[in-house]
């Protein structure tokens, strides 16, 4: 195959005439030459030094277009096909271990020497550990004994004939499932009459339910709203688990009930939203929806954002947008005045402009996505990334002593250790960025935590903020591992419901209530029926404060009984 190569061997004189004279101009021109085999090479040894300068130069930029796509293949590779997890070898850190810790030895032992030896005692705690062994069954469960006897046959002694008594008992237990089966609730109201007079005639009130003349009790739809927006289970699956007990309810059915619960919840949810924009702290992150587009028989992206408060409103909101612009955060956080921990998106740049957004919002940064940064340029750069993540692995390893102290204890902490840290890590990528070129994955990584390094290092001056973003990331997974079952929302209205019910299911988790399916009982029964005064008392914090777990268990363990020792009566 013949080779084209390009050299600069050609002078070509030109010629102008002005004002000022003739002026004579002299330029190479390129000449192009086909090499096939040795004898097509010119003589000459300055057009062959061109020839290897050039063809160097096409094997240098091949080389690294070379490197820069495997390195992309094998990213790509390691993303889809390999671990997903971001947890690095121990050994690895092992080797940069010595040089970490002369770096912030000094600072740290020096607060450390002032600090009370009371306190030094109090925060080194013992690590938890989890149990072992099979678990006891809780005693909440209710207990069906079936008793084991010999045949009376087996009764008389081998040896005598007399008959053997009962000396002993042994005692085992075992889980049994049974299943569950869905009861008609009768509704009975009596009207009341005067016997003297014939009037004042008053019939009984009937509760009303969350859903005017639906056919399902509060119980069942919180079962279907925990079976989809927890369990992940599309409705036409709800229909076919129905079906095989025996139950015929269409999906459409299902689909109304839905959208009757957040018509009935919606009270409770902007509650919720306005509890967290009086947070101190607002933890944000969104993702994508497909949303059918009507007539079109296709799905576009929409927007799917999450909003974590602090400790006084421990509540997971979502929000639903058509769009992905910053317009749906920017609406949703109308009014709030605080700490906003994001990524670094351009989308919330807005909320840190006072005179564009219109109250006050200090940035904090996430750690992880730092971390990411570097962790995506381990390839390129083996050795600085290694060494970056570990400088950012002592950060975490302060927060894992730190998140078992008081606000006040964690930030002198941080104030302490964590300070030291970032000075050294910060001082550590002066060394290192000039060998760096801008637009590798390195100086990339390097740029992104110099540009946001105020937002980066707030945390370390507060007991309040967290070191990362994860938790509102988590928030996002729900919705990511649901969209993998019914793949997208119908209609803006879907995508709405969506956001809501996902608000009450995770929300009540936050809140650490075990089954968040009663929770959700109790609020539909109840919801249509309290004041507005006293609605507070139906959020999940404030439920659990009210009715325990214990209560929880109590309620769950009278419904397992009623399904285990349930007595059908005919009509």
């Amino acid at each position: 195959m013949p080779t084209t190569l390009t050299t600069t061997t050609t002078t070509t004189t030109t010629t102008t005439t002005g004002r000022c004279g003739t002026v004579s101009s002299r330029h190479a021109e390129p000449v192009r030459r086909e090499v096939t085999g040795i004898e097509d090479l010119p003589d000459d040894v300055e057009v062959l030094k061109q020839m290897i300068i050039h063809l160097l130069g096409s094997m240098n930029r091949l080389a690294a277009s070379n490197a820069k796509l495997s390195e992309q293949l094998a990213y790509m590779l390691r993303r889809y096909q390999g671990r997903q997890s971001e947890k690095m070898d121990a050994a690895q850190l092992l080797l940069f271990a010595e040089l970490l810790s002369e770096a912030v030895a000094e600072a740290t032992d020096a607060d450390r020497a002032s600090e009370p030896a009371e306190e030094q005692t109090q925060s080194k705690k013992p690590p938890r550990t989890k149990p072992s062994g099979r678990r006891k069954i809780p005693a909440h469960l209710p207990r069906v004994i079936h008793e084991h006897r010999l045949d009376p046959s087996m009764l008389p002694c081998p040896c005598c004939g007399e008959e053997r008594v009962v000396i002993g008992r042994r005692t085992s237990e075992q889980y049994e499932l049974v299943p569950a089966k869905l009861v008609v609730t009768r509704h009975v109201t009596f009207t009341y009459a005067c016997r003297s007079c014939g009037s004042e005639v008053e019939t009984a009130p009937k509760p009303g339910g969350p859903i005017a003349k639906c056919l399902a009790g509060p119980g069942l739809l919180a079962h279907v709203i925990v079976n989809k927006f927890d369990d992940h289970l599309p409705v036409y699956r709800q229909e076919e688990i129905f079906r095989r007990n025996g139950i015929d309810i269409s999906r459409s059915t299902m689909c109304g009930w839905l959208m009757g619960c957040v018509a009935a919840l919606e009270p409770v949810y902007k509650l919720m939203h306005s509890r967290i924009l009086r947070s101190r702290v607002v933890q944000t992150d969104g993702s994508t929806l497909p949303m059918m587009e009507p007539g079109r028989g296709s799905t576009r992206a929409s927007g799917f954002w999450v909003y974590r408060g602090d400790d006084r409103a421990p509540y997971v909101a979502y929000d639903f947008t058509e769009t992905q612009d910053r317009a749906g955060p920017q609406r949703w956080l109308k009014g709030f005045s605080g700490t906003l921990q994001a990524d670094a998106s351009s989308i919330y740049d807005i909320f840190f402009d006072e005179k564009r957004f219109g109250t006050r919002v200090v940035e904090a940064g996430c750690w992880a996505h730092a971390r990411r940064s570097f962790e995506k340029s381990k390839l390129e750069h083996p050795a600085q990334a290694i060494m970056a993540m570990g400088w950012i692995r002592k950060l975490y390893a302060i927060e894992d002593e730190a998140k078992r102290m008081s606000k006040r204890r964690r930030r002198r902490l941080r104030r302490r250790e964590s300070r030291a840290v970032l000075d050294g890590f910060y001082a550590w990528l002066d060394t290192i960025e000039p060998g760096a070129l801008p637009k590798s994955k390195l100086g990339r990584a390097i740029a992104y935590v110099r540009r946001h390094r105020e937002a980066l290092s707030r945390y370390a001056s507060s007991g309040r903020l967290a070191i990362d973003n994860n938790a509102s990331e988590r928030g996002v997974k729900p919705m990511v591992i649901g969209r993998k079952n019914y793949l997208f929302a119908g209609n803006p209205d879907g995508g709405r419901a969506a956001a809501t019910l996902y608000t009450m299911v995770e929300s009540a988790k936050a809140c650490r209530i075990e089954n968040p399916a009663i929770w959700l009982a109790d609020v539909l029964a109840r919801v249509n029926d309290t004041p507005e005064h006293e609605r507070a008392d139906l959020l999940p914090d404030r439920w659990k404060l009210l009715n325990g777990n214990a209560a929880v268990r109590k309620v769950a363990a009278a419904a397992a009984r009623r399904r285990a020792f349930a007595v059908t009566r005919p009509r």
